[in-house]
């Protein structure tokens, strides 16, 4: 008898050797074969890096067959499942010196000091097992590109809570729900290839997004029932949105107290002029530039004009006699942070309107497009110094810019509220033509101050 290397299918070395000897007793041919053994596996060493992003278990590929090599024996092997044939390629493959073979199975990492064997047979199975061991492209280009976002993942998660940073940095914070949704399949697939370390670091980078959301699932104080009901309502029409008819449609179908509409322009006061009759309180500023306001009442106002809080941009200032519960509502459309600038002067803004908040006595209501999501630490500054809440507490997320790009939303449309001031419903409404959508909040006011 004689040794050969016999190849196999890459990871089923142990299967072969099993089918191969239970042929080997079906057969009856115990005389002719000997041994039929697999060499160890062993673990690819490409340094820390490589390891711990491409690093695999490294199956030989091949079995070792102690036989008699007849034409009835080579048919038998040759016939075994995962079993491929025998090294060679000739009638009369090349046997393997018995030494040899010890040595082979005596090492603990054959594929190091392959360059020692001194067998052409046993040399042209490794060096085609390491070929056909190797992950395939497609394979490792998919790890690859998993990992690349799992990496982008990670710097924007942490550039979010460095917005103090630098104005670009801050644009990161927005976008909390996109990291934990992507981060966290990204950290189940490496967990389930055996990643272990990047599946760690991506899951805990997930929390690090999911921690910023429970405040908005958890309930706020509970209104008082007893006090005068609200329905307000924000919206950000856009300045080039042509699609009025869609707005009074959704103004006439909530039917709210108190709108404020934003980005209003020459043509939108002329559309919008059929509200004055359901709507005597109101106040109109059109402006090209995006930052046009308005805003209309149908509750008694004891005044309603504009200020300049923060920029040279007007905000409207609505003191409300709601039956006996007075109430002053804040409408306001803060800078888009596109550069430094805008950044800083959006910031300043924040600050005044946070001061503002605080001059008012009694119930206070903050409704704008503030362009700055729940997240940034800017709008946290916003609601530490004012004493105001977000009225998103308990009702969710409820993102609002920019529609039409649902994995892009975020909500940048905001409506705060003072201490004494019930949340009864939040949402967000349909899509009306602007690149925002509405919100609708119902509030109750306290029935005395």
């Amino acid at each position: 008898m004689n040794w050969y290397v016999v190849h196999t299918h890459s990871g089923y070395e142990e299967k072969a050797c099993q089918s191969l000897r239970d042929l080997i007793q079906h057969e009856g041919l115990e005389d002719l074969f000997g041994q039929v053994v697999a060499p160890p596996k062993i673990i690819v060493k490409r340094g820390w890096l490589g390891r711990l992003l491409l690093g695999h278990t490294h199956h030989q590929g091949f079995i070792l067959v102690e036989v008699s090599l007849t034409d009835e024996t080579r048919r038998l092997v040759e016939s075994t499942p995962k079993i491929t044939g025998l090294v060679g390629g000739s009638r009369t493959p090349q046997a393997i010196p018995e030494g040899e073979v010890k040595k082979l199975l005596q090492r603990t990492n054959p594929a190091e000091g392959d360059e020692d064997c001194q067998v052409p047979s046993l040399r042209i199975s490794v060096e085609r097992v390491k070929r056909d061991d190797r992950p395939g492209p497609g394979r490792t280009s998919l790890w690859r590109i998993l990992i690349v976002f799992a990496v982008m993942g990670w710097v924007a998660t942490s550039a979010g809570y460095l917005g103090r940073c630098w104005w670009l940095l801050e644009l990161a914070s927005h976008f909390r729900i996109q990291y934990l949704l992507g981060l966290l399949p990204l950290a189940i697939a490496f967990l389930i290839g055996k990643r272990y370390v990047l599946g760690a670091v991506t899951a805990l980078f997930g929390l690090l997004n999911a921690l910023c959301l429970p405040g908005l699932y958890l309930e706020g104080p509970a209104p008082d029932g007893a006090g005068r009901k609200l329905r307000l309502l924000l919206l950000n029409v856009h300045t080039s949105n042509a699609r009025h008819d869609a707005v009074l449609d959704l103004l006439r179908e909530e039917d709210p107290d108190l709108i404020v509409l934003l980005e209003i322009d020459a043509r939108w006061a002329q559309a919008l002029s059929a509200l004055r009759e359901r709507y005597p309180h109101f106040a109109e500023r059109p402006r090209p530039d995006n930052f046009g306001i308005a805003a209309y009442s149908r509750i008694a106002t004891r005044s309603m004009r504009f200020e300049d809080i923060g920029a040279d941009v007007p905000s409207i200032v609505a003191e409300l006699d709601a039956d006996g519960a007075p109430a002053t509502v804040i409408g306001t459309h803060t800078m888009p942070p596109v550069s430094a600038w805008n950044a800083a002067q959006r910031n300043q803004q924040l600050e005044a309107l946070a001061g503002r908040a605080r001059e008012i006595r009694g119930p206070a209501i903050l409704l704008g497009d503030l362009n700055a999501s729940s997240w940034s630490p800017f709008f946290g500054d916003l609601i530490d110094a004012s004493g105001l809440r977000d009225s998103r507490e308990g009702f969710g997320v409820q993102a609002s810019w920019p529609d039409g790009l649902l994995l892009l939303m975020v909500p940048i449309d905001h409506c705060l509220v003072s201490k004494g001031v019930g949340v009864l419903d939040r949402r967000v409404g349909p899509s009306v033509g602007s690149d925002h959508r509405p919100i609708v909040v119902d509030v109750v006011l306290p029935a005395s101050i």
